[in-house]
């Protein structure tokens, strides 16, 4: 019997064929996506860590310009990095100013007669791209609280048994 050079495919071999198809199409996306990495990949942006005593104790005769405390933040892509403050609720005063550069917080108004006054303030740090927000509790302390000093260094108020 004479051949004539041509072969049936049986469904085993269209389906041996089909795989190879799929395997040649994912290898050659996966080459592809490795030689030319997506814009996903490379812009990937991490928002920075804040790091901040999120209760602070303010007696209310603190004195206007003094330090409260320094909000400390890191960055992965070690980007410029600035520091702000936001009200809880828009609107709401708050008594004080933070340094964008720096992120030192110092108190920019009296609390002179708000003893007893318990509100909140965002602190937030942006990497230009990202903006991280902690919320932060403040108390008004009366002027005659006792046990609680200022120091500059660490953090906000502590009680004085700690320094």
């Amino acid at each position: 019997m004479v051949s004539s050079g041509r072969r049936r495919m049986t469904s085993a071999g269209v389906g041996l064929c089909i795989q190879l198809r799929h395997c040649l199409a994912a290898f050659a996306w996966i080459a592809i996506v490795l030689q030319h990495p997506g814009a996903d990949a490379q812009e990937l942006n991490t928002p920075p860590v804040i790091v901040v005593d999120r209760h602070w104790r303010i007696p209310e005769n603190t004195t206007v310009g003094t330090m409260i405390t320094r909000v400390n933040a890191e960055d992965n892509e070690d980007d410029k990095l600035e520091f702000g403050l936001d009200a809880l609720v828009a609107g709401q005063e708050q008594p004080f100013i933070i340094d964008p550069h720096t992120g030192f917080v110092y108190l920019n108004d009296s609390v002179e007669g708000r003893a007893g006054q318990n509100f909140f303030v965002y602190v937030t740090v942006s990497d230009g791209s990202v903006t991280s927000k902690n919320e932060v509790y403040v108390n008004i302390l009366s002027k005659n609280a006792t046990g609680f000093a200022l120091d500059p260094m660490r953090s906000s108020f502590f009680p004085t048994s700690f320094m």
